[in-house]
């Protein structure tokens, strides 16, 4: 299931543009554990702008983990300890750790979860994750770019020429 699931997201991408993107990028950030860096690195190949890359996939990924959050919210029969383990992560930390999960590569899908068990502010939570997915994906997606670019270069240097003169 997982391998046609992700055959089907690279199908989108490479089908739908950045409509594609927003969709994989949504489905992978609720609870569904695909590395966004992949679909990345597929769009930037296929030539599309680093940063609208970069924006789509931070707009699905705040949409899907928002998914997660509300999840969080109605998840009343989850174990009482662990309910009140996530409230107090959360209570302690608040957006400042969504951020945090947002931009590195912790998994972000567990303080999701977390914040909506604790009831976190929705905006707090939508603001943290957008600017922490944005600012992580900007990093990556430029990342790629010059890599493409770089792996490029050393490679047409490595090349012979193919013409006899």
């Amino acid at each position: 299931m997982f391998e046609s699931l992700t055959s089907w997201l690279f199908y989108l991408l490479q089908n739908f543009g950045l409509l594609g993107l927003f969709v994989a990028t949504c489905i992978s950030s609720s609870l569904i554990p695909i590395p966004v860096e992949v679909f990345l690195a597929t769009m930037i190949s296929l030539g599309f702008s680093p940063f609208l890359v970069a924006l789509t996939a931070a707009i699905g990924s705040t949409l899907g983990g928002a998914t997660t959050y509300y999840l969080g919210r109605g998840a009343s029969k989850i174990a009482k300890l662990d309910i009140e383990r996530a409230r107090n992560f959360i209570e302690k930390y608040g957006s400042i750790a969504v951020f945090i999960f947002a931009f590195t590569p912790l998994p972000y899908d567990a303080v999701a979860l977390a914040s909506g068990v604790a009831k976190l502010s929705r905006e707090k939570f939508l603001f943290a994750t957008f600017t922490g997915r944005l600012a992580r994906f900007l990093m990556i997606s430029e990342a790629i770019q010059i890599s493409v670019l770089l792996l490029g270069q050393a490679w047409q240097l490595c090349m012979p020429d193919k013409h006899p003169k």
